[in-house]
């Protein structure tokens, strides 16, 4: 006699769905279908429209600060041809470095009121706005040092001895200076080196 094999591999039918006339047997035979509450339709809502809210302000937002930085690049492109080809990582670390140029050393023959005449010795350096500018000071060097002698040579050695002379000469420098630049500005003069013999 043949045992009886099961066969587990027997392709088995999906259920259908029940028609409306299925249902409604089903129904009457005691079985129902479960009842979504409409609480539960109202959270979905609001969580669907949460989610897509939430995602619309942050496509908003993104889409502003990229704005706004393609607005700085350009902006910054601009104001300084130099920057051209130049990653925003690059452009932003040459921001935020200042440009310095210093200058050589400069000894000028200044007067005192008793009459004879004194040695004043700087080293001064510029922080400059841009590289065009710092380019032209190296240019012009020769006519900003003649600039900046006849400035010195025409103080007084007893006028630095009052405490707001130096800030007074920093500032006459500069607005000499910016004067003469044009391909950009001295931000600030620093004095390295302040020596009068």
């Amino acid at each position: 006699m043949a045992k009886p094999t099961l066969n587990v591999f027997k392709k088995r039918k999906p259920p259908e769905a029940a028609s409306p006339k299925e249902e409604e047997n089903l129904e009457r035979k005691g079985f129902k279908f479960p009842a979504i509450p409409l609480w539960a339709y109202l959270l979905a809502g609001a969580q669907v429209i949460l989610f897509g809210g939430g995602l619309l302000v942050f496509q908003y937002i993104s889409s502003q600060k990229q704005k706004e930085l393609q607005e700085k690049k350009t902006a910054v492109k601009k104001k300084d041809p130099d920057l051209i080809g130049l990653s925003p990582h690059e452009i932003a670390a040459l921001k935020v470095r200042p440009l310095h140029y210093d200058f050589d050393p400069l000894a000028v023959n200044i007067s005192s009121e008793e009459g004879d005449l004194r040695l004043l010795e700087v080293t001064i350096s510029f922080e400059m706005e841009s590289q065009p500018a710092m380019h032209e000071m190296r240019s012009r060097a020769p006519q900003i040092r003649d600039e900046l002698t006849i400035l010195l040579s025409g103080k007084n050695a007893d006028d630095f001895q009052k405490p707001e002379s130096i800030p007074n000469l920093q500032k006459e420098i500069l607005t000499r200076l910016n004067r003469i630049l044009t391909s950009g500005t001295v931000k600030q003069v620093f004095f390295t080196d302040f020596m009068i013999e």
